[in-house]
């Protein structure tokens, strides 16, 4: 009922408010931190590492808000040569929609076959059930590199049904599903949270792009997409903590399934504040040394060159481990990802650095060229889904993408 509660203000926040909903969405960011001090913290006696907590959390999710700020609404997507545009999109659907139907092959499998989804993806681990089903894993491997560049595909769904062309439109917005199928090969309901966020945000910037009917049509099918969510997140928390306690932070509460479920849900909307918080507690200066941004990277360009650039998975686990112990697999929003990964100084600075790149990509008087739409679509995740993590990785890798697709759209035929 929480989770429809948020989704229904969410809806109203997008369909209702004026030109600068997209700030203030984002800043609902505040108000569920709040929301998480209150509910897990309100036995606990408060401490002045709890106040500079709290003040990390505000600079951190600030710097990656205000950025956003003005961001009006786009009135005209820019083209300059159309066949390049083409190319580009036939390219990213051609991929995502066939990493999406290799993903979809191994939902099924997973779907139909685990029962207990906490032993599954925390005790025996999610490889050796995929190995065991004897079929091709190729193309799922594949899409654990690359499923973010299934987000670029959005920009484009808006652009061909401004275009009047439904059916690349509607091949678009099957290939942009990447990230969702991804996720159900592992029961991942942040996925689904992803795919909902980033969808209002582009209805939000791209709507004056469309005509009457279309905006009507998609209001009611991003109502029904919304609900399909929820209705998907609200079974895989009943089946993960039905007889199971759920932990948050230092507390456990064992209660009621009904109970434990409920309490899951309620972590997605306050950042995972008691993680967070207790590793602010923790820290003492050892970070990652950048192991979490770069991760993605490393990893794409040691595959594409066939381990000459040496993958160093191993060695980031290991740190990761060692750092976050307990909480190396979970949830702990942006502002402890930072704060591990680079420090608090370095953090800074690369947040400062977010925001002036996406301050570079603001549409003038309303009109906006693809590619700069592209990256606002790859940034805008920071911000998005930090209540979960740092996406800086995959956002990092998709600027390295963004690098020969920039330079293939910009440069003139002769």
């Amino acid at each position: 009922m929480a989770f429809a509660l948020v989704y229904i203000f969410c809806i109203f926040i997008f369909f209702k408010s004026p030109k600068d909903s997209i700030s203030k969405l984002l800043s609902l960011f505040f108000v569920l931190s709040l929301t998480g001090f209150l509910l897990f913290f309100r036995f606990r006696t408060l401490e002045p590492i709890d106040i500079l907590h709290a003040i990390w959390i505000i600079i951190v999710i600030s710097m990656a808000v205000m950025p956003w700020k003005g961001f009006k609404q786009i009135t005209t997507i820019s083209v300059h040569d159309k066949k390049k545009v083409d190319t580009i999109a036939t390219i990213l659907i051609v991929l995502c929609v066939a990493l999406g139907i290799s993903c979809l092959i191994l939902s099924y499998y997973v779907l139909t076959s685990i029962t207990d989804i906490n032993r599954f993806k925390y005790v025996d681990g999610t490889s050796d059930f995929y190995y065991s089903l004897g079929i091709d894993l190729h193309g799922f491997l594949l899409t654990t590199l690359l499923y973010p560049i299934g987000y670029l595909l959005i920009p484009y769904f808006f652009y061909y049904l401004s275009q009047q062309k439904t059916a690349k439109a509607i091949l678009c917005f099957f290939g942009s599903m990447l990230p969702v199928f991804y996720g159900l090969t592992y029961f991942s309901r942040a996925h689904m949270i992803h795919f909902v966020m980033i969808y209002l945000v582009a209805y939000y910037l791209l709507r004056n792009v469309l005509s009457k009917n279309q905006k009507k049509w998609l209001k009611r099918s991003m109502v029904i997409m919304g609900i399909g969510v929820v209705i998907g997140f609200n079974a895989i928390s009943s089946s993960r903590f039905e007889d199971h306690s759920y932990s948050s932070g230092s507390r456990e509460i064992v209660t009621s399934s009904q109970s434990t479920s409920f309490v899951s849900k309620v972590d997605y909307f306050c950042m995972w504040w008691p993680n967070s918080q207790e590793l602010f507690r923790r820290f003492d200066g050892q970070t990652m040394h950048n192991g979490i941004i770069m991760q993605s990277v490393n990893n794409f360009f040691s595959t594409i060159t066939f381990g000459l650039i040496p993958n160093h998975s191993a060695k980031r686990m290991e740190r990761r481990e060692l750092l976050l112990r307990e909480y190396s697999g979970s949830f702990i929003g942006l502002g402890a990802h930072i704060l591990y990964d680079q420090g608090p100084l370095l953090g800074l600075i690369l947040l400062w650095l977010y925001g002036w790149y996406v301050r570079r990509q603001k549409p003038k008087g309303g009109e906006v060229s693809m590619h700069s739409l592209l990256l606002v679509f790859a940034l805008i995740q920071v911000p998005l889904f930090a209540i979960f993590y740092s996406v800086m990785d995959g956002v990092l890798l998709t600027l390295v993408f963004m690098i020969p697709i920039g330079f293939y759209l910009r440069t003139q035929n002769t």
